[in-house]
């Protein structure tokens, strides 16, 4: 297999509101500043410029659920890869436990 660069950070966030409520041209580089971004964006909503726990506990969900939602996507795609690549030809003893060090990984 090909050696592989390391991703771009890729967050599922705001997928789901609509465009017209969405941060234009807004790219998280981490999952630390996808917190703050959304910590921001709460006190902004808030009346009294304070977050209570709840906010912040619906903020760090938000990102740890987009996190894991990517890590699945990821997975998929490589097993998906993986099962193609094995169907396709007659795998060797090598083969296999190269999958399994790529999917270990």
């Amino acid at each position: 297999m090909d050696a592989v660069s390391k991703p771009e950070y890729w967050a599922s966030l705001n997928r789901n509101e609509p465009k017209s409520s969405r941060q234009k041209h807004w790219k998280p580089s981490s999952a630390f500043e996808a917190v703050v971004e959304l910590l921001r964006i709460e006190i902004s909503k808030s009346t009294p410029k304070t977050l209570n726990p709840v906010q912040i506990l619906k903020v760090l969900y938000r990102v740890v659920a987009a996190e894991w939602v990517t890590l699945n996507r990821y997975l998929d795609r490589d097993l998906a890869s993986i099962e193609i690549n094995l169907e396709e030809s007659d795998p060797t003893i090598e083969d296999l436990w190269r999958y399994e060090r790529t999917v270990s990984m």
